[in-house]
């Protein structure tokens, strides 16, 4: 959200002239996301491993992210949508789980806290709540078939479409329209 980009860069460049260090906010904003890509960047990895992706495709993975535009055409600049890209990655991460490990997604709070914290990062661009209906519609339809063919639990759906999905979204919206009015 440009009000919260706006703030965050305001707050570290007020804090930087204060201590004599103009340059902060963009250093720490350039830190704080490239330590995010990389965290990313190794679930990712990780994920594939534990799929049983072999070294040649992991090898190609982690070239993907090394030429991949967005990543290495923005590592060193302030990119305002780079939280928002980052929040599809961890999303795209734990629906990979959700499809096809549904035991050790639903083995612990992890993976059901990581997707709703990517679920609310959608707030970082406007058009993320559409992103997330789509997604969610799907996630739905999903999950009704699944539960009317009798293979999974009423409780997992609901843990699935309710609190990992729509209130995260709807949280985020509301913090969006509070933050434009």
């Amino acid at each position: 959200h440009p009000l919260i980009w706006g703030a965050m860069v305001g707050y570290l460049t007020e804090l930087g002239v204060k201590i004599g260090i103009n340059w902060l906010a963009p250093l720490s904003i350039c830190l704080i996301q490239h330590i995010l890509g990389l965290l990313i960047v190794a679930y990712t990895i990780s994920t594939l491993k534990k799929f049983g992706f072999n070294s040649w495709i992991l090898g190609g993975v982690l070239t993907f992210f090394i030429i991949l535009p967005p990543m290495s055409l923005y590592a060193s600049t302030l990119y305002n949508d780079y939280f928002y890209c980052l929040s599809i990655m961890l999303l795209t991460i734990e629906l990979v789980y959700y499809l096809y490990d549904r035991d050790t997604y639903f083995s612990g709070y992890r993976h059901m806290i990581l997707t709703a914290l990517a679920v609310f990062g959608t707030v970082f661009r406007y058009n993320g709540l559409y992103t997330m209906l789509a997604v969610i519609v799907v996630i739905v339809l999903r999950e009704l078939y699944l539960l009317l063919r009798g293979k999974v639990k009423f409780a997992q759906t609901i843990m699935v479409t309710i609190l990992c999905l729509t209130l995260p979204l709807s949280m985020g919206q509301f913090l969006q329209n509070t933050l434009n009015n």
